[in-house]
């Protein structure tokens, strides 16, 4: 970010203009990070403007506009429950204010933001799942999907423990319907009704 620091309590036409040029470049991204990151943000403020005036942002007030805008259809990941850490601290600078911020990935899950569907697999719960796959590939993904799900909701059914069910679901993680309410969802059915079942090539 080349301006002065983001800050929740900024002007709010520079706050704005801040984040709109933000996430036009995060929307240049292809994907989203799907799994777990830690993020680092690093200020490069004037000593004499941040202890002599109030025009630095405070350290606190810089990370909920971050996530903000990192999160989301057009961010970098889908929701900010995705951050595990994050590294927030200032460097003294004479040059012009600015920040830079690091997102790093704790697994590599990505999805790419073209074709991007979560489907309910039960409860409230979604997969994340591109619907501009091979059709025959989206069936077999659906297909698997749907093992998966019938054979964890057995094994709570009976009394397994949550270390135990999380093993018999895909590595990447699945989304509460809260957490995506921006994008596009789909019932199970629906995804069905699109791409039937179909057998793989033997």
């Amino acid at each position: 970010m080349n301006d002065a620091p983001l800050s929740k309590q900024g002007k709010k036409q520079r706050r704005e203009g801040l984040l709109k040029s933000t996430s036009e470049e995060l929307n240049k991204i292809p994907f989203l990070f799907s799994d777990d990151v830690e993020i680092t943000i690093e200020l490069f403020l004037h000593e004499q403007n941040r202890y002599e005036t109030d025009r630095s942002a405070d350290i606190d007030n810089v990370v909920k506009p971050l996530l903000d805008v990192m999160t989301g259809p057009n961010g970098l990941m889908i929701d900010d429950n995705q951050v595990q850490s994050i590294r927030n601290f200032w460097v003294d600078t004479d040059e012009s204010e600015h920040a830079i911020v690091t997102v790093s990935p704790l697994l590599e899950g990505t999805v790419q933001k073209g074709g991007l569907v979560f489907v309910n697999m039960w409860k409230q719960m979604y997969f994340p799942l591109n619907e501009k796959l091979p059709p025959k590939a989206v069936s077999l993904f659906l297909d698997a999907l749907s093992g998966h799900i019938k054979t964890r909701n057995y094994l709570e059914q009976n009394g397994a423990d949550y270390n135990t069910l999380r093993r018999m679901l895909p590595i990447q993680r699945l989304f509460h319907k809260t957490r995506i309410t921006a994008f596009n969802v789909k019932s199970f059915d629906e995804m069905r009704n699109l791409f039937p079942t179909t057998k793989p090539d033997v």
